[in-house]
């Protein structure tokens, strides 16, 4: 693989793409933020997975200014992780499967969605479709063992584990949602990951965490729509430049290891760091 310090030209790209990393999309946020206080426009298509497409659809009907600080309120009223209470019924009960909704809910009302519509810019969300070999359980299963292999010891942008295992990226457009419920329950699945959230029907089929499959969700494109993508990642690779280009697509990278918890979400979280983060690499470029 061949990857090759670029400079980021802005004004070219047609398709931003947003990867899924849990608190470290606060830095994408303060990223994105940085650029549109300084004028700049999204372009027509975003495409997101995981806290990253929530992260994208606060750009469209709010801010992520004002995601933050819906997330810090909900964090601040959280003290753990776990409810340790719900084993006595046999659940498994984490504070994500009510904190995630909450705060999904509080830029995605009737009204952020009609703002949404009326963006000009498009958000297709990725989600992961379980093998039809394996089930939802098993598909969970090998997914996670892949998500950690990778992790591990490839630390591949785009890994190809996944779809060799029979996991499935499908891309949904939010803007096709029915309404501001089902609009919230899309991104809920895109966000599902196992044990943390469970996943939703969305269609006929489960859907899950669009990361199992690709955390950096890019459909089939052109060498011209490849030219004019950048895709914004949360994870930092040490041996690659902030920003490079690879397979004719420009990436942007955290110059440094996003300093939060990816799964915290009680008061001490350091979300601030991340979207600070994201504000001085945002600036290091414009």
């Amino acid at each position: 693989m061949s990857f090759s310090p670029t400079t980021l030209r802005l004004e070219k790209i047609e398709t931003l793409v947003f990867a899924g990393g849990g608190n470290r999309c606060w830095w994408q946020a303060g990223v994105m933020s940085h650029l549109l206080d300084r004028g700049w426009r999204l372009p027509a298509t975003l495409i997101g997975t995981s806290a990253g497409a929530a992260i994208a659809t606060s750009l469209l009907t709010c801010s992520a200014r004002d995601a933050l600080i819906a997330c810090k309120r909900l964090y601040g009223q959280n003290n753990q992780l776990f409810d340790w209470r719900s084993l006595a019924q046999l659940k498994l009960k984490f504070a994500h499967q009510h904190i995630y909704p909450a705060w999904i809910e509080s830029f995605t009302s009737d009204l952020h969605l009609e703002r949404l519509r009326a963006a000009p810019s498009d958000l297709i969300v990725a989600i992961t479709r379980p093998a039809r070999a394996l089930g939802l359980a098993g598909s969970l299963l090998v997914g996670s063992f892949a998500y950690l292999l990778d992790k591990k010891l490839a630390h591949s942008i785009h890994p190809r584990l996944p779809r060799y295992l029979g996991l499935r990226q499908e891309f949904l457009s939010l803007k096709a949602a029915a309404d501001g419920q089902s609009a919230r329950t899309l991104l809920q699945a895109v966000a599902a990951a196992a044990p943390f959230m469970l996943a939703q029907r969305i269609g006929s089929e489960w859907g899950f965490d669009g990361g199992y499959a690709d955390n950096a969700p890019i459909p089939p494109q052109t060498s011209e729509q490849k030219a004019k993508t950048l895709v914004l990642l949360t994870r930092h690779y040490p041996d690659l430049p902030p920003i490079f280009e690879w397979n004719e697509r420009c990436y942007w990278q955290p110059s440094q290891k996003v300093p939060v918890s990816t799964w915290d979400c009680r008061p001490n979280t350091s979300v601030d760091a991340a979207f600070e983060l994201g504000l001085r690499d945002g600036a290091s470029v414009g």
